[in-house]
């Protein structure tokens, strides 16, 4: 409870919006070198950052859900969704992570190993971050769709 009201449905429209944008701004960044410059630290720490969003929101929603006087077969469907954006976020966010370290410019003390920086490395942490960032957005959108239907009904 956020100031008496459910934490869930305040969090989750903030939520939401990262896990659009920032599979779409690493998406352009795949292609846009350019861009991938400018937005440089900031796609990894926005998807840590939205990940935890996204626990909190899940977390806020369970306890939502449990406080509910009836069980609804669309709240629960939208809580197994929820449940999916959970996983989905966790890997989104290590794999933008592990992308940006083998892709990034700037000196990382850390991440200067010579596997990491290889071409075969970068290579598959890229297609594996554009196919995680494509289901990020799909099940983001299905969570939410199941959601608003939840809530105002089909």
């Amino acid at each position: 409870m956020i100031m008496g009201l459910p934490a869930h449905p305040l969090l989750v429209h903030f939520t939401i919006s990262l896990l659009v944008l920032l599979p779409l701004g690493v998406l352009v960044s795949i292609v846009w070198a350019g861009m991938r410059k400018r937005l440089d630290w900031l796609l990894p720490l926005g998807a840590v950052v939205a990940c935890l969003l996204t626990l909190a929101t899940g977390n806020a929603g369970t306890a939502l859900e449990e406080s509910l006087p009836v069980r609804l077969a669309s709240v629960q469907a939208h809580g197994e969704w929820g449940e999916w954006a959970m996983r989905i976020c966790i890997l989104f966010a290590v794999s933008v992570v592990l992308w940006w370290a083998s892709v990034t410019e700037e000196p990382l003390s850390w991440a200067d190993k010579p596997f990491l920086r290889s071409r075969g490395m970068r290579l598959g942490l890229t297609v594996l971050v554009g196919i995680v960032s494509v289901a990020t957005l799909v099940i983001v959108t299905l969570t939410g769709h199941s959601g608003a239907t939840a809530v105002w009904g089909s």
